[in-house]
């Protein structure tokens, strides 16, 4: 009996007993495996789609923080010139 070569009833033992692991396997196990895949998965795509809508929002405030910025220094430009025109008349 050489340990690189199987007896034939050991081979047939051995894929019996493959056979019946992968059967429960695929009965109990796989099932339970796809089922959690599945649900990570669905959990990373919503992640995904709720990080986007993140990201446009931000997106959206610094568009209205440079908006309010741009406003603010034409109203302080305004509120200037109006104070040098005050102070040129009053010299």
């Amino acid at each position: 009996m050489s340990l690189l070569t199987p007896e034939p009833g050991l081979l047939f033992w051995m894929m019996i007993s493959f056979g019946i692991v992968l059967l429960i396997l695929a009965r109990y196990g796989f099932p339970v495996i796809l089922k959690a895949v599945e649900k990570r998965k669905n959990y990373i795509e919503a992640s995904l789609v709720a990080a986007h809508e993140a990201q446009e929002e931000l997106g959206k405030l610094v568009q209205t923080g440079e908006r309010m910025l741009a406003d603010t220094r034409r109203d302080q430009h305004a509120i200037l010139m109006e104070t040098t025109r005050l102070k040129e008349q009053l010299i």
